[in-house]
C-alpha cells in the first residue's frame, strides 16, 4: 500500500536534481572530469551513510527515499559551490529553449521507447512466470545493471565529450578519433561480457544465500547483452554530431 506514496516521494529526487549547476556540464565538455567524479563519489557515499543511519534508527523503507533526497541536495550544493565557473541564475532564453525543444524531441521519443523496451521484459515475465522466478530475475538484472551503468557512464562522461570536441573541430579529426576509440570500446565490453559470464554464479553465491542460486544462471544469460552494448559508441557519435 505504501508503494504509490514512495514512488511519488522518489520523484522529488528528479525534481531536486534539475537544480544542480550547469557547471557540471561545462566541466564534462572540457574534459575536467576530476571534480565531477569526486562529486559523484561524494554523493554516493553521502547517500549510503544517510540511508544506513536512517534505516538503523527507524527500521523503515523510507530510508531509501531519504538517502536519495540527501544525495540530490549534496549534489546541488557541491556543483554550485565547489566547481569552478560563473554562478548560475534562473533565466529563460527563447533561442536556447527552441534549440533544446528541436534537438530534444528526438531524445524524448527515443528515451520513451527505450524505457518501455528496457522494462518490457519484467512486464511480460510478470504475467508468464511465478513471483519467485521474477524475483530471481530482478536480482540478476540489478547486478547486471551495475556493470552496464558503469559502461554507460564511461561513454557519456568520457567518450561523448571527446567526440563532441572533435566534431566541433573538423570531420576528419572526428572520423579519426571514432576509429581510434572503436577497438578499446569493443574490447572493454567484450571482456566485461566474458568476465561476467564466467563469474556470474560465483558473484551471486558471494552476495546471496543458496536460495538465490537460480539468479546466477540468469545473470550469465544477461551478460551476453554486453556484447551488443559496444554499439552504443555509434549512438554517442551520432549525438556528438547533433544527429
Amino acid at each position: 500500500p505504501l508503494l504509490p506514496i514512495l514512488l511519488f516521494a522518489t520523484g522529488a529526487v528528479l525534481f531536486l536534481d534539475s537544480f544542480y549547476s550547469p557547471k557540471a556540464h561545462m566541466a564534462q565538455r572540457h574534459m575536467l572530469l576530476k571534480g565531477v567524479t569526486i562529486i559523484d563519489l561524494a554523493c554516493q557515499v553521502g547517500a549510503l551513510i544517510v540511508t544506513l543511519a536512517f534505516a538503523w534508527f527507524s527500521r523503515s523503507i523510507w530510508a531509501i527515499v531519504i538517502g536519495g533526497v540527501a544525495s540530490a541536495l549534496l549534489h546541488i550544493w557541491l556543483t554550485h559551490r565547489w566547481l569552478p565557473g560563473p554562478p548560475s541564475k534562473l533565466r529563460i532564453d527563447r533561442d536556447i529553449a527552441r534549440e533544446i525543444i528541436k534537438f530534444g524531441r528526438w531524445i524524448v521519443i527515443s528515451s520513451s521507447l527505450g524505457i518501455f523496451a528496457a522494462n518490457a521484459d519484467r512486464m511480460l515475465l510478470g504475467s508468464w512466470v511465478s513471483p519467485e522466478v521474477l524475483g530471481f530475475y530482478a536480482v540478476a538484472l540489478s547486478l547486471f545493471t551495475v556493470l552496464m551503468g558503469a559502461g554507460d557512464r564511461m561513454l557519456s562522461g568520457i567518450v561523448f565529450p571527446m567526440l563532441s570536441e572533435a566534431a566541433r573541430d573538423s570531420q576528419e579529426r572526428f572520423h579519426r578519433l571514432y576509429r581510434k576509440l572503436h577497438l578499446p570500446t569493443d574490447l572493454i565490453f567484450l571482456f566485461a561480457s566474458g568476465g561476467l559470464f564466467a563469474s556470474a554464479e560465483w558473484i551471486v553465491r558471494l552476495l546471496f544465500d543458496p536460495r538465490y542460486e537460480e539468479a546466477g544462471h540468469m545473470l550469465k544469460i544477461l551478460s551476453l547483452s554486453l556484447v551488443l552494448a559496444k554499439y552504443n559508441l555509434a549512438m554517442n557519435a551520432y549525438l556528438a554530431q547533433g544527429r
